[in-house]
């Protein structure tokens, strides 16, 4: 679902709407419905699923959701993790200064979960935030236990689908603030293994590889993730991946097959321009005093938005300082990109 509009009037197209439910009362503020979750594809199909995280306010919680009335997965580990957080006694004696760290219950969970159930369809999602969101160069000291994760299950890997990915990329520690670390903000690890048997025998590899070379969203990743569902449920699998499916009210396509012809850009994709990654050719321009406009212009609609939305009381008042660079973009005579303090 997209959750806000995409504005680009600025590209002299219409703004992209946000699925209806955002503005009926399915949102952020109401209970998730279990069935609207990609692992419930899974689960009327079949699996076992398992969902685990290593933050209370995780996935489907933040930033301050209601999450999931009912139990949303067959295993679910979210009531350790709300007792875990809320009990000091507990997080000091299994905290770091004891050389426990939160990813290693997710690591504990998985071990049981796939020893549970051997051969039975299964579907996981793990998701460790504690390891490395606050800093870059911190996740390296656990390789090794990764490794050791990897070796333990390598013959289930060699049969599954894996998707070890971030969702987003380094926002708080120093390479954050030089280029590459802008970038990479929006451009988070995602790497993909498929089973060894569907290597050869499908295009399903070729067309990862041709894909991955291209601009892919969030979208996309949710309809590859149908696609197994649908594809490698039951006794017979789908074996022909050669051609592009478009499925009736899905954003994206799957990554398993070709994407749609076309250019695929910021422009063509329901990618929010904050987000993009398509490169913009400017010209550095010198800064004169009228280009003072554009701080007070942008300083009070941010104030106007925090006041909008409630947040006037609790956030210091803006006022323009400096504008520090400001850059033309190519091929217009009023689009500006412009840093300010």
């Amino acid at each position: 679902k997209l959750i806000t509009p995409i504005y680009r009037e600025i590209m002299g197209m219409p703004e992209v709407k946000e699925d209806p439910a955002q503005t009926s009362g399915e949102n952020c503020g109401q209970p998730m419905n279990v069935s609207s979750i990609v692992l419930h594809e899974f689960s009327k199909r079949g699996y076992i699923t398992m969902m685990a995280e290593d933050w209370m306010n995780g996935v489907f919680n933040w930033p301050g959701c209601k999450g999931f009335p009912t139990q949303p997965t067959t295993h679910y580990l979210r009531p350790f993790q709300t007792a875990y957080e809320n009990s000091a006694l507990i997080t000091d004696i299994q905290g770091k200064r004891n050389c426990f760290e939160t990813h290693h219950f997710l690591n504990d969970y998985f071990d049981q979960f796939v020893a549970a159930y051997p051969g039975a369809p299964k579907v996981a999602l793990l998701w460790a935030t504690e390891l490395g969101h606050g800093n870059a160069e911190i996740p390296f000291h656990a390789d090794g236990e990764y490794r050791a994760l990897f070796g333990r299950h390598q013959k289930e890997f060699d049969n599954s689908f894996l998707f070890f990915m971030g969702d987003h990329g380094p926002r708080l520690s120093a390479i954050s603030r030089t280029v590459t670390g802008l970038r990479d903000q929006s451009n988070p690890l995602m790497m993909i293994s498929i089973p060894r048997r569907l290597r050869k025998t499908t295009s399903i590899l070729a067309n990862l590889r041709a894909n991955g070379k291209k601009l892919l969203t969030h979208f996309d990743l949710y309809a590859t993730f149908r696609d197994i569902a649908e594809s490698f449920a039951g006794a017979k699998e789908k074996t022909n991946f050669d051609k592009t499916e478009d499925k009736m009210g899905l954003m994206g396509t799957s990554l398993f097959r070709p994407l749609p012809a076309g250019s695929r850009t910021c422009k063509t994709l329901p990618i929010p321009l904050q987000y993009c990654l398509c490169k913009i050719d400017k010209a550095r321009m010198e800064i004169e005093p009228k280009h003072f406009q554009i701080v007070e212009l942008i300083t009070n609609t941010i104030n106007a938005q925090l006041s909008d939305n409630g947040f006037a009381k609790m956030c210091e008042t803006l006022s323009p300082d400096q504008m520090i660079s400001i850059e033309r973009v190519m091929g217009s005579t009023a689009l500006f990109d412009v840093t300010i303090r």
